[in-house]
Order: structure tokens, then sequence, then C-alpha cells
């Protein structure tokens, strides 16, 4: 035990010694997943969604797996390090057991959830039926799956990395030799693909059995009398059961974008096929790095275990470097070849409109995720997973769905479907902030939000805050910024020792007075004020979207102020409108919110996708509680009368519709 290569070997050599035989066997997997997508592609469009719909409740399967194994990787890691070869037989032991109650799991569910799963995604009847049939196969026969990755991670925890390789290149052998022969000659199409993969699982599960018994000596595994020992397998899940979570939330995510791909993409089920054969192609380059990391997990462990802190540390950082370096290439390949990567799965032209782009925009999130990748096993093998699932929850469900619905909504109105593949590099981004320094500060502008709904910067994790009192009637030239307590800020003029050193000169304390009255009756009875204020609010958008034709609202319908609402109207100018807007005594404004002057389109309008022909005419318009449904009637009709008056002027209003090319024309002249 004293001589474990896991405590002697040099960091850097021992690091690929133990990763490199995992991403082989994962890039075998990898290859064979890719490969079975593009046999059921041959089928058809729809069968290959089929088994791409699947994708979410599969996943969520392997994910207990692979979760219930890293914690038996890393307790197993642990009682190595420190010599106590007996507790090392009592977590592998248990960990099989756990794998097979997984199986149970996974087939009940399977049986009772299968349907209602698929029917909620979609209506059309072949997908359905062959999705739920593919699914049940194998959720119903995975017992070779959670044995054979129990069994192969019992292998890696002893330093056996190369054996996991032979079981898992078996398998996937097996797979790829049976998929045309079930697919093609048997005629069995999207069930003869699920055959193949159980039948590869199983025949993995064997050699994987047959190298812990035979070969791995560090291990002795005995069946007989065996009994759970529950304090054991509430280690593993400690452990464990966060790499579950975060699997799960990444099915969920999957299940949701699934949804509003098919709900908002003009491609519908194209889209969400599309989304599908990213998943497929990124495995090679995740799997790399997930190989690279689960080869990590029991040398930070074992390390752990030892005491030896300056190998742990050194294997934490040389594993980022090495995983971030993996991510730039796999993104570089999908900038470069996306064309040739989609035409693999027999891809229509629409399905490489969709889906070129959707892999360009998709990869630029690859930047910061190797990192944070390799910073979450680092996590798990010191027995603080909890850190990696608060970072998958913060990336997948606090950012990744809502932007990716928020741009989908907004895409749709604009008729700009590749806005919702950049809610990944947006959220990859966020998550990356976090995972990579747990002391990045988050400061929100809540100028325009203060007064008009809840804020709880304990809840939302704001460490910083800034709002202005002329937003809910405080003294003008006031504001406050919320400092969180512990951060220190340094002033950016010196003099004078004001608010604590932070400002140099005379305090504005009628001003303070003032602001701190004016947030007061601002936040009494607020619920019941927005609520009004949302009523009226409502009214004015749909009356305006009702009488404009070609004018789009340019707010998420939902989360959003309750009195703030913008629109932009086709072939008409911003100032214009805001000038004859004004002389009927409706304010407004147009370009960017902080910029009213100028006769730029908005920035953000701009960023976001909108054409500039198109940008130019913003506007926006805020009520409050003081306005009435009388106010909002004289808006609705002032804003129509003023757009209708423009556009008949307008050198690109013709027959009644606006000619966005010639428009677009005289602003290139222009």
């Amino acid at each position: 035990m004293k001589d474990n290569k896991l405590g002697i070997m040099p960091i850097s050599k021992l690091i690929w010694n133990m990763s490199l035989p995992i991403i082989v066997s994962m890039l075998v997997q990898a290859l064979y997943n890719i490969v079975d997508s593009v046999f059921v592609s041959q089928v058809s469009e729809q069968a290959l969604t089929a088994v791409t719909l699947a994708f979410p409740a599969q996943n969520l399967m392997i994910g207990l797996a692979t979760g219930t194994a890293v914690g038996v990787n890393a307790l197993l890691g642990r009682a190595l390090g420190a010599g106590d070869g007996k507790r090392a037989d009592q977590v592998a032991i248990n960990g099989i057991f756990l794998a097979v109650v997984g199986f149970v799991l996974s087939a009940v569910l399977a049986l009772c959830f299968g349907g209602t799963f698929f029917r909620t995604q979609t209506d059309i009847d072949y997908i359905v039926d062959n999705g739920i049939t593919y699914l049940r196969i194998c959720c119903c026969a995975s017992l070779g799956l959670f044995c054979e990755i129990m069994f192969e991670r019992l292998l890696q925890g002893t330093g056996r990395s190369i054996l996991s390789m032979y079981t898992q290149g078996l398998g996937a052998i097996v797979n790829i030799v049976l998929d045309p022969i079930f697919i093609f000659v048997f005629k069995m199409g999207v069930v003869g693909a699920a055959v193949a993969t159980v039948i590869g699982q199983f025949c993995g599960c064997g050699l994987a059995l047959y190298m812990n018994l035979r070969k791995n000596h560090d291990l002795h595994l005995r069946f007989r009398g065996f009994r759970p020992d529950w304090k054991i397998v509430g280690n593993i899940y400690a452990i464990g059961l966060p790499s579950v979570v975060m699997v799960a939330i990444g099915s969920v995510m999957t299940f949701c974008m699934n949804k509003i791909l098919i709900t908002y993409h003009s491609a519908k089920e194209t889209a969400a096929t599309a989304f599908g054969i990213y998943f497929k192609l990124n495995s090679f380059v995740f799997m790399p790095v997930f190989g690279l990391n689960n080869g990590v997990v029991p040398i930070v462990a074992y390390n752990y275990g030892a005491q030896n802190r300056r190998r742990m540390m050194e294997t934490i950082k040389r594993s980022a470097i090495y995983a971030s370096c993996i991510m730039v290439l796999g993104m570089a390949i999908f900038w470069a070849i996306p064309g040739t990567l989609v035409s693999i799965f027999n891809a229509t032209e629409t399905m490489k409109q969709v889906a070129v782009p959707a892999l360009r925009i998709i990869s630029l999130s690859f930047c910061t995720a190797g990192a944070c990748i390799a910073l979450g096993s680092s996590f798990q093998a010191l027995g603080k997973s909890v850190y990696s699932m608060i970072t998958s929850i913060i990336r997948q469900l606090v950012f990744l769905v809502p932007i990716a619905y928020v741009l989908a909504r907004y895409g749709q109105s604009i008729g700009n479907d590749d806005l919702v593949w950049w809610c990944y590099p947006i959220a990859e981004i966020a998550r990356g902030l976090k995972a990579v320094n747990e002391k990045t500060l988050l400061h929100t502008d809540a100028v325009q939000a203060v007064g008009h709904m809840h804020i709880d910067v304990q809840e939302m994790g704001i460490d910083m805050l800034s709002l202005a009192g002329h937003k809910f009637r405080g003294p003008r030239g006031t504001g406050v910024l919320y400092v969180k307590n512990g951060i220190q800020l340094e002033p950016l003029v010196y003099g004078g020792g004001q608010e604590r050193g932070l400002v140099s000169g005379t305090e504005n304390t009628a001003g303070f007075i003032g602001l701190a009255a004016a947030m007061q009756d601002a936040c009494e009875h607020l619920d019941e004020k927005m609520g009004y204020v949302k009523k009226l609010t409502d009214k004015l958008v749909k009356g305006i979207m009702e009488n404009i034709p070609y004018s789009h609202y340019t707010g998420d319908p939902v989360n959003r102020l309750p009195g703030t609402a913008s629109f932009v109207f086709e072939a008409i100018e911003g100032e214009g409108l805001i000038l004859r807007l004004d002389n009927a005594g409706v304010c407004g404004s147009t370009g960017s919110a902080c910029s009213t002057g100028s006769l730029d389109p908005s920035h953000v309008l701009m960023a976001i996708g909108l054409p500039h022909e198109i940008a130019h005419g913003s506007l926006r318009l805020t009520l409050g509680e003081q306005n009435t449904e009388e106010d909002v009637d004289y808006v609705i009709e002032t804003v129509t009368d003023v757009v209708k008056t423009l556009r008949s002027m307008s050198p690109v209003w013709e027959n009644g519709k606006p000619n966005l090319s010639a428009a677009a024309d005289l602003t290139a002249h222009h």
C-alpha cells in the first residue's frame, strides 16, 4: 500500500497515466454514441428525434449510476490512502449493492412514467411510440450499465485505469457491430439501437467483473453473508448525491430546452434534434475532460487521505490547465467545420441551417467549462461536492434555462431563432466566475428596480447594489451603494473622512433624509401598487400591439418591471416619434435609456440582434401608480396616430408594409 503510485509518481506523469486509458475508453464511448445516432438518422429524422428526446431521461439513469460511483471512488481512495484495506472492501461491496438498487429504480420509473415523459414534449405519434419503446428497453435492461460503471470505478479507484479502458472498449465495439445488424438487417429500427446498446453494456459489465475478481488485488469482493452498511451508504451519497443532483439538473435543463425549442423555434422538432446532435458531438470534447477528471479524483482522494497537501494542490492546478486546453481545441473545431460535423447525421438543409450556428455559438461556452469541470471533480474528491452542485444549479437553472426562454421568445418575435443559443455562453461565464473564484463579487444595477419590485440582497446573493432616488420620486442627485459586510472598497477621491473614508466633501444630509422617506413611501403596499401598474402596462402593450402592425414588444411579457413597456416600430425613426409624442403631451424615450438625447439606436437592441433599420424605431414608456386607464387609452390612441403619420411620410413604407431592403440601403448610405 505504501508503494501505491498515487502517492509517489510525478504528478504530470501520474495524471496522464491514470487519465489516458479513461480518456481513450470515453472517446470510444462517444464514438459509439455518435455511431448509434448516425445509424438511427439513416432510418429517418423522426427516428433520430425520438432518440434525442429520450436523452434527458436516459442521462438521468446514467447520472444515478455515475454519481453513486463517484462517492464510492472517493471513499475508496481515502481508505487506500489511509492504509485501511478492510474499509476499502466494505465500500466496494456496498457500492455494488447500490448499483443493483439503482437499476431497479430506473426500470420502475421508465415503466410508470415513460409515456408521460414523451407526451409532454411532442404529439407526433411516431416519435412518441418509438421514444417510449427505446427508453423502456434501455432502462429495464440497465443492470449491465449500472454494474459496468461501478466495476470500472473500482478499477480506477485502485489505480488500474488501463483495465477499465478494456471493459469500456469492449462494450463500445459490441454496440457498434450490432447496431447496423439489428437496425437494418433485422429491420428493428430504433428498437434495434436500444437492444444493441444494452447488449454492449452487459458485455462490458462481464469483463469488468472478471477484472475485479482476478486482477484487482487491492480489493476482495465477498458477497456471501452481505448486509448493507447504512453508514457507508450514507457516506457514499454524502459525496455522490451532489453529482446525481447535477446530472438530474442537466436532464431537467435538456428537457426544458427541448420544450423551449419545440414551442418557440420556427423549426420545432428539427431544432430539438439539432440540439441533440450538438450533445452527441460535444461528447468528443467533454468526454476527454471527464476522463481526465475521473483519473484525477482518486489521485486527490488518495493524497487527501495520506495528508499530502502539496501533491493534492499540484494535481488540481495541472488538471485545470489540461482541461482548459482540451476545451479550447474543441471550440476551434466546432467553429472551423460545423457543417461537416452535422453532415455526419444525414442532415437536411433545414437541419444544417439550425445546427451550424448552434454549434458555433454554444461552443463559445467551452472556454471556461474545462476549468469548472476540473475544480468540480476536485471538490468531489475532497467530499465537498455540494460546491460543484451549487455552481451547476446556478449555471443551468438560474441562468441557462430562463435566459434560453427569454431569448427564444424574443427571437421568435423578431424572426431570429439563433438568439436562443447564446444562453450557453452567458450561463457558462456566470458559472465560471463563481467556480474559479468564490470571492467574485456580484454588483447589481437596481436603479430601475428599487421601489418597483421586491429585492432581497441576501436571497439573491447580491454583494453590492446601486439605486437612485429620482426613480421612486426621491430627490434628484441622491443614491445609495449597498455594500455587503466584509467587502473593502478603495475611494476614488482621497481627502476628508465622510462615509467611512469613501466620500470626500460635505454630505447631502437633507437629500439622504428625502431619499429614505421616498423609499419608505415607495415600498409601502408595494404588491398592491405594482399589481395596479402591471394591469395598466398589460393594457398598454395589448393596445399598441393590436393597433399597430409591424410592431414588436422588446421585453419579456412576464419577467419585467411592472410599469415598463418597450417597443420597436418598423419603417419609422425614433427621434421623429419622440418629438411628435412630446407635442401631444406623451413623455417617452428612444435610443438607449441613459442617453435619450442621442440619435443612435439603442446599443442594447443592436446587441441582441435587431437590425439597425428596425432598432431606430424604438419607444420606451413607463407607467406609475399615478396613471389611470384614461391615460393609457390616450397613449394608445396617440402612439397609433403618430406611427401612422410617420409611416405615411417614410420612404421605406410601401403598400402598407415596410421595405426593409430599402431601409438597409438608406442606413448604409447614411
